[in-house]
């Protein structure tokens, strides 16, 4: 979430100078995900691989299909 910041500076016999900085946090990429392509049937179990990042793993907070939410 982006987050505003008001910069005050102050110098003797000059009005205050002051500007509003906004501070954008780093989003990192997702990996990049490759499709099941064995035996993709209605009722059975699909696979979504991706070259293993630990950190972006333990960061998945849900997954959806078609807009709907899913348990995992």
């Amino acid at each position: 979430k982006a987050q505003s910041y008001k910069i005050v500076i102050k110098a003797k016999g000059y009005k205050d100078g002051q500007v509003t900085q906004v501070i954008i946090p780093e989003v990192k990429p997702a990996p990049t995900l490759t499709a099941d392509k064995k035996d993709n049937k209605v009722g059975k179990t699909i696979n979504i691989t991706f070259k293993d990042n630990s950190k972006w793993r333990s960061s998945i907070t849900n997954i959806t299909v078609n807009g709907k939410s899913i348990k995992g």
